[in-house]
């Protein structure tokens, strides 16, 4: 089989989670427009959901695992391992820093269970199970790296524009400038040791495969 073809069972598996990705923003859109009133508009709720890493990272989610689904190919290995580390640390992060003091309303409620928890756990079951993971050195979690940090700067840029912050930790008035960038630093660690933690487990199949080819 070449190494980026995606099994019809895979493709299935792939297809259900791109779904459930997308049916969480569906429902996370109309929450967001009936929480922004009658005078709502398509652009203004795309714009107030584009503020959050975890609906961009679910997007990315659907896109990859969609294109999968729908080509019968992987993109690569890097982009399923990426977007893998990725939405592990929305669920990690989520459950550790935000749900306490998180109380959903209305289909906010759903879409906040598929964001958070289904989600994650399907891709990282998934890319444990059958994606493509030849070739993953320990320079990749450094280039995963990069996106939540440009993430991190472009919230900063728009809510110090606008004076609204996604997320607690990237509030200067409620964290503070050191803060901040403490919880920068520390995400940025965090993204990083997943993204080790995966090209490990890559490594460590590799060698347990490598004598079953050799016999």
């Amino acid at each position: 089989m070449p190494p980026f073809h995606v099994s019809p069972t895979v493709r299935c598996c792939a297809g259900a989670i791109a779904l459930v990705a997308l049916a969480a923003i569906a429902l996370q859109f109309i929450e967001e427009w009936r929480q922004m009133g009658a005078g709502a508009t398509t652009a203004a709720v795309l714009w107030t959901m584009a503020r959050y890493f975890t609906i961009l990272t679910n997007a990315l989610v659907a896109g990859v695992l969609g294109y999968a689904a729908m080509t019968g190919r992987w993109p690569g290995a890097g982009w399923p391992a990426g977007t893998t580390v990725w939405i592990i640390a929305v669920g990690v992060v989520y459950h550790a820093l935000l749900a306490a003091t998180h109380n959903p309303q209305g289909l906010e409620v759903w879409s906040n269970i598929l964001f958070h928890s289904v989600v994650p756990l399907g891709t990282a079951a998934l890319w444990l199970t059958a994606a493509p993971k030849a070739g993953l050195t320990f320079l990749a979690p450094v280039v995963w790296t990069f996106y939540p940090l440009a993430y991190a700067l472009y919230a900063l840029l728009r809510g110090l524009s606008d004076g609204t912050f996604p997320y607690f930790f990237l509030d200067p008035e409620k964290s503070g400038a050191l803060g901040v960038a403490a919880y920068i630093l520390g995400l940025g660690a965090f993204f990083l040791a997943v993204g080790c933690m995966l090209v490990g487990i890559t490594r460590l199949t590799d060698r347990r495969t490598q004598p079953e080819a050799a016999s």
